[in-house]
């Protein structure tokens, strides 16, 4: 299936970097992007449109408005869109009528009641809706979450129990949230001043972000992320598709991190690291970034595609490590890693190549992986070979940095 691009920006701006990035991360090749210049007057009419939209919230939000009247606009204004608080609506059942003469002799308790009816006792209530807050179809709110201002809910998003989504959040749709997450937390400029400051938080479609999880604003996470319990993600980070973030992982600001990446529970990410597409992360990994603690000093470490950090390994700052190489267990890695090595013990030894390695059972060659592995990645079904033929060479340095 081929997929196209589309970008739109201002024939005075020129800036459509961005915008085509973004579409090479979602794999559409440079030919199929096709680029559109709006016109001056259309942006000076744009220009005028938001900047009286901008007066007239200013004006509105200088009166202080009661936060139960409040409370009752914004639940009124989801319901009329569509938008279910608390759990999916039940029918009653047959006997109804029957159950109910029966809690009304004292036969029934109204527990029993409930369980008879299919019903639970928790319901959504004591939600706050904030203003311009979007929403998509069948979004279900649970009890006790706060939605603040122009917040964005795609379709089909369910957010659980005593979830903060703060200001400027999108998530995309078929997403989940779990109990107790903060969704777009301050960056430290709101701590200097108490004062708004937009920074947008974006998380793609069909994401699964599990309870007591906490993404900071102006990061944005690609299309079917998922995260484990309690996982801590920075602000302004990039974060591709298809990328997984295992329980108690934190992941520091300013980190590019690729496709199809997978760290599993309490990888410890650190500022500026540059993490590319199809590695694999263990449990307990933690890359460094100051040479000489502490220190203003900031250089993050790269792991290039295919590479494997095992557990309980240390990156120190700056190292490269290259594709297809192996960190053993238990590493600190104190030197760059090239191509292909298999690096092991305190002082990060060269133990050999990794194409020597062979599989217990079998015997045969099983590096690189991804001529052995592919549950959950791009060339499921087709084989890494000929899904690779398919991408031109733009595509592959893309994702890959090079070509293979």
């Amino acid at each position: 299936m081929t997929i196209y691009g589309y970008v739109r920006v201002s024939s005075t701006d020129q800036n459509e970097d961005r915008q085509i990035a973004t579409m090479r991360e979602a794999w559409v090749t440079k030919k199929n992007i096709f680029i559109d210049k709006q016109s001056g007057k259309d942006l000076m009419g744009t220009f005028i449109a938001d900047l009286v939209l901008q007066i007239l919230s200013f004006v509105a939000q200088s009166e202080r408005e009661n936060i139960r009247k409040r409370q009752a606009e914004g639940i009124a204004a989801a319901k009329a869109k569509g938008v279910r608080f608390g759990r999916p609506e039940k029918g009653t059942p047959d006997n109804f009528g029957e159950i109910v003469k029966e809690w009304e002799q004292k036969r029934l308790i109204f527990s029993e009641v409930l369980k008879k009816c299919g019903m639970s006792d928790a319901v959504g209530q004591n939600t706050i809706i904030g203003k311009n807050v979007t929403f998509g179809s069948n979004v279900v709110i649970q009890n006790n979450c706060i939605i603040e201002d122009y917040v964005t809910l795609g379709d089909n998003v369910y957010i659980d129990n005593n979830c903060l989504i703060r200001n400027d959040v999108s998530i995309g749709d078929d997403s989940t949230i779990g109990a107790n997450c903060i969704l777009g937390e301050y960056q430290m400029d709101f701590f200097q001043n108490r004062g708004y400051h937009k920074h947008i938080l974006t998380i793609g479609r069909n994401a699964i972000i599990r309870s007591g999880c906490i993404l900071y604003s102006g990061t944005r996470i690609g299309e079917y992320f998922q995260a484990g319990h309690q996982v801590t993600i920075r602000e302004n980070a990039i974060i591709g598709n298809n990328v997984s973030a295992g329980t108690f992982t934190d992941i520091q600001g300013h980190c590019r991190i690729g496709n199809y990446v997978r760290m599993h529970s309490s990888v410890h990410v650190g500022m500026s690291t540059v993490i590319d597409d199809c590695c694999w992360i263990y449990p307990f990994v933690v890359f460094t970034n100051d040479p000489t603690p502490p220190s203003d000093t900031e250089i993050g470490v790269h792991l290039h595609s295919f590479a494997i950090v095992a557990t309980n390994s240390i990156v120190l700052p700056g190292i490269n490590i290259q594709s297809d190489s192996l960190i053993g267990a238990g590493t600190i890695v104190n030197r760059d890693v090239e191509k292909y090595q298999v690096v092991v013990g305190n002082h990060g030894k060269v133990k050999g190549d990794i194409r020597n390695i062979k599989n217990r059972e079998t015997g045969e060659t099983y590096y690189p992986w991804r001529y052995h592995f592919e549950r959950n990645m791009p060339w499921k079904n087709y084989g890494f070979d000929d899904w690779y033929a398919t991408l031109d060479d733009d595509m592959k340095v893309m994702l890959f940095g090079k070509t293979f």
